[in-house]
């Protein structure tokens, strides 16, 4: 079974993936070309950058993808976020990324939903304590998709056996 899980953000973007059941997860970044002028016309592109990881990868036959669906979060940022458009922009590249991929099983998870309030840190130290890669040599995105597949495969797989 291939598990791909994907940490998208306004800059960077995190994929994490699994292509059978005995294969150890691994990762990969992708990092957009600095913007040519307003971010959102580049939102298409950063969705062409993660179909064409994905098919490099050759994950697009993959049985279940999960990716961190973006939520309000009420904090400074949140609002920022949110006033910038950028809540939204981040919603366009999911739902851009699912549409592309319509025979895979989406699983959608907000922040909150996959790892509740956990700061950075504490998603890091766990990737290390599951992975043994020590976090701080692996990009935050990377590490928090890698520990999405983890989520799945503890919470939700579990519930399908």
């Amino acid at each position: 079974m291939k598990i791909l899980a994907i940490d998208p953000s306004i800059n960077h973007i995190g994929l994490a993936y699994r292509r059978s059941d005995a294969e150890r997860v691994q990762w990969s970044q992708i990092n957009p070309p600095q913007s040519r002028g307003e971010w959102k016309s580049d939102l298409r592109e950063r969705v062409d950058l993660i179909l064409a990881k994905i098919r490099v990868l050759s994950l697009y036959d993959t049985n279940v993808g999960i990716i961190e669906y973006p939520a309000f979060q009420n904090s400074t940022r949140g609002h920022i976020a949110a006033q910038m458009g950028y809540t939204l922009d981040l919603a366009y590249i999911c739902g851009a990324v699912v549409a592309s991929m319509p025979n895979t099983k989406w699983y959608l998870p907000t922040p909150q939903q996959w790892k509740g309030q956990q700061p950075k840190m504490a998603i890091g130290i766990k990737f290390t304590r599951w992975t043994g890669v020590d976090y701080n040599t692996v990009s935050d995105h990377c590490y928090e998709a890698a520990m999405m597949i983890k989520w799945y495969l503890d919470s939700v797989a579990k519930w399908k056996i």
